[in-house]
């Protein structure tokens, strides 16, 4: 079965890949990037893990606020106009994060993609807040 005719909007024009690969990389950011960017100028940067509240619990990047796709919209006021926010999921096929800078995009913030989520960040061996184990 051919499924892209479900993926185009006939209303749109198709990104040249140019278009598209200049968009990834201003609204994409890398784990090591991110890291540079907490490290020169922490309080312009917000990170938000928009996992459940229970998987944040478990493990996060430290430093992170927890804020679940499913809450965003009614916890949106609370985010600060004032910085970037970077947000995170689980993994690069996780489709959470995306839906969230979506609707914050939609919303006039200024968003980033964490590139690779929690699962990338740890794999780099960056900083993880973790449960003390029987907690």
């Amino acid at each position: 079965m051919d499924y892209s005719s479900v993926l185009v909007d006939p209303h749109t024009r198709a990104l040249t890949a140019e278009e598209y690969l200049r968009a990834k990389k201003e609204f994409e950011v890398s784990p090591h990037e991110l890291q540079a960017l907490l490290g020169e100028a922490p309080d312009r940067i917000l990170l938000v893990d928009v996992r459940d509240r229970e998987s944040y619990e478990k493990e996060h990047i430290l430093g992170a606020k927890n804020v679940p796709e499913r809450e965003l919209a009614s916890r949106l006021a609370g985010l600060p106009k004032a910085r970037r926010l970077v947000v995170y999921s689980w993994d690069l096929d996780c489709g959470l994060a995306a839906s969230a800078a979506f609707l914050l995009a939609h919303h006039g913030r200024e968003v980033r993609l964490l590139t690779g989520g929690l699962e990338e960040w740890r794999r780099k061996g960056l900083p993880i807040a973790k449960r003390a184990r029987g907690s």
